[in-house]
């Protein structure tokens, strides 16, 4: 379904060319389309594709913030902080972390500008490339430990955010190089070089990763 929904985006894009000439002079990016329906077939059709589009919207938000709860929850609240949890506590706070994720996004999406916004985006693809080495080594190796892989992945997500601020935050390119490779070649080198000075994982198996 990927390959599809970016063959949409193409469409998407399409369409926001099509209110450049439609709405010439439009200041709010943000009513680029509802300006194009409505100048194309009026005010009911655009309150009906309008509450399609916040529909829609919906369903990418709820499995993001559902997402996001369960990795705090799992990952981090239960590994790092209490592994003793119960089940239905688990539960519990994953539903608050929900909602605080929500409300955090809706704040967010408010209050800064779409151009950083976007800007955000770049700077989050950026960091989250940063875990391929963690994803990648581990399938030919089980020499890779905790704390290599931790290093070396806060020294790639420092080293990209230090890059992104020397261009101001503002592009995701520097001296013709995307940002997230500058990351993932230090971390890489830090990566191999702590690997062989730390005790290797046992030999684990997939079983190992998936809940009983």
């Amino acid at each position: 379904m990927l390959p599809i929904y970016n063959i949409m985006l193409l469409f998407i894009t399409l369409l926001g060319f099509a209110a450049l000439f439609v709405v010439p002079g439009l200041k709010n990016p943000n009513m680029a389309f509802p300006m194009l329906i409505s100048k194309t077939f009026g005010p009911i059709p655009t309150a009906l594709i309008g509450a399609i589009i916040i529909l829609g919207s919906m369903i990418p938000a709820s499995i993001m913030s559902i997402a996001s709860a369960n990795l705090f929850t799992r990952n981090i609240y239960k590994n790092l902080i209490n592994p003793n949890i119960s089940d239905s506590t688990e539960r519990i706070i994953s539903k608050v972390s929900v909602a605080i994720i929500i409300l955090l996004a809706l704040y967010l999406s408010l209050a800064m500008s779409p151009s950083f916004i976007i800007t955000l985006q770049l700077m989050a693809g950026s960091w989250v490339v940063q875990l391929f080495p963690l994803i990648f080594l581990p399938l030919f190796t089980n020499r890779v430990s905790k704390i290599p892989a931790g290093i070396s992945t806060i020294a790639g997500i420092v080293l990209t955010t230090y890059i992104l601020y020397l261009g101001h935050f503002k592009l995701a390119v520097y001296k013709g190089i995307w940002v997230g490779l500058y990351g993932i070649a230090i971390e890489i080198v830090v990566l191999l070089v702590l690997t062989f000075l730390f005790k290797p994982m046992a030999n684990i198996s997939l079983d190992d990763y998936l809940d009983d």
